[in-house]
């Protein structure tokens, strides 16, 4: 009786393990990994929600998306509107970035103070490095600015979205950018093996010249030696008779 007992729960602790998606996640080239956001504002977080397939990165792909935020219950239009996203089912979370700031000269890359027209209009924009060791996410980094002028004439959709606090949804552009640590760690192989190849040479060179010191001095030595010989015994001639 015991015995059945336990291999039915063995038999359902492996099919859980089988239902339930890993956490540790090995994935290929351009395979989406799952992501989820949430928002902060007002003191107040929400649930996480999970992004679609098209709005997530690609494993070791650099893109740049637009994803859509739609408006919370409860936000105020003056309030610090910040998100966080988690990647690989809450396996990895990003620090929280501001998208809508309550006070946008404050913010990072403001530079506009007595702008006009789009340029006075706060559009956020996520820069979010990948970094991956071999077929795993290891690490996410994120960090919120301004949407760079050269981008700002190529969507003015999103300047209009941000320009009317009534505007919903609004987008964020976010930029994946990849970091592969193997080919970090590779290249740092590479310099090392290529300097200590130097630092070897080197070494050997000098134990060259250091043991040949005393011949390559003999030899000087007597090359003088035979020169002030031959010009001490001048000029040959023959005797007339």
């Amino acid at each position: 009786m015991v015995s059945t007992i336990t291999l039915k729960a063995g038999v359902s602790v492996l099919l859980l393990s089988l239902l339930i998606p890993s956490s540790s996640g090995n994935f290929h080239p351009s395979d989406f990994i799952q992501t989820s956001r949430r928002a902060q504002f007002h003191g107040k977080r929400t649930h996480w929600h999970d992004l679609l397939g098209r709005h997530c990165p690609r494993f070791g792909v650099n893109t740049v998306i637009a994803v859509p935020l739609p408006k919370p219950k409860g936000f105020d239009d003056v309030d610090d509107y910040k998100v966080q996203l988690s990647f690989d089912h809450e396996r990895l979370l990003t620090s929280w970035v501001t998208v809508i700031a309550k006070h946008p000269r404050l913010a990072v890359g403001w530079e506009a103070v007595n702008a006009k027209g789009m340029d006075s209009v706060f559009v956020p924009f996520v820069n979010l490095e990948m970094v991956s060791r071999g077929d795993r996410l290891v690490k996410v980094r994120a960090n919120s600015f301004r949407l760079p002028k050269d981008y700002l004439g190529a969507h003015e959709r999103l300047v209009e979205e941000y320009a009317n606090a009534t505007h919903w949804p609004k987008h964020v552009m976010i930029k994946y950018t990849w970091e592969n640590l193997d080919q970090v760690d590779a290249d740092r192989g590479l310099m090392v093996l290529l300097y200590g190849g130097l630092m070897a040479l080197t070494v050997a060179m000098f134990g060259v010249v250091v043991s040949y010191k005393d011949k390559f001095t003999e030899f000087i030595r007597e090359v003088a030696i035979e020169q002030d010989v031959g010009n001490m015994g001048g000029p040959s001639g023959e005797k007339a008779d």
